[in-house]
């Protein structure tokens, strides 16, 4: 008759590190953890997706369309239109180009071209760049909304969280 042995986690001393962190309790507790940071990492990514990304403008559309910045209310929808194009374009190149394995590099070349495709909006004179502007600030948005989505899904999954 044979037993089966259940291999334990041991450090390079041989040590069991589950009991210096307190048996089971403590390994759930840890699971807990690294459940809800990765909760909370997704939220921020999000948060700037949608706070930054998509809603940047919002604040200070008022305040160009008074101080004559942009020429009417039309540029501001086409403004609108150009970042809503380009979420559905990033979304459509997140779910049908971008690796599962790729998804964590997207993200965060993603949130670094939110924030300079943003601030660039502040550096332009003319109004006429900034549809493009805000089209790839869609892009980007759409491919942070998507990878943290799925990246905090699948991790959460991982653990039965």
């Amino acid at each position: 008759m044979t037993h089966a042995v259940h291999a334990r986690p041991r450090g390079s001393d041989g040590t069991d590190h589950r009991l210096h962190r307190g048996g089971d309790q403590g390994m759930a507790r840890h699971q807990a953890g690294r459940s809800t940071a990765t909760a909370i990492a997704g939220v921020a990514a999000v948060a700037l997706a949608i706070g930054v990304a998509r809603f940047a403008l919002t604040p200070v559309a008022p305040l160009m369309l008074a101080g004559g910045v942009l020429p009417g209310i039309g540029a501001l929808a086409r403004m609108a239109m150009a970042n809503y194009l380009g979420n559905f374009v990033g979304t459509v190149v997140c779910v049908a180009l971008i690796p599962r394995h790729a998804q964590l590099r997207a993200l965060r070349i993603a949130a670094v071209a939110i924030v300079l495709v943003t601030a660039a909006m502040a550096w332009r004179v003319g109004w006429l760049p900034w549809p493009l502007l805000r089209a790839l600030a869609g892009v980007a948005g759409a491919v942070v909304f998507v990878s943290a989505t799925s990246i905090v899904l699948s991790g959460l999954n991982a653990r039965n969280a």
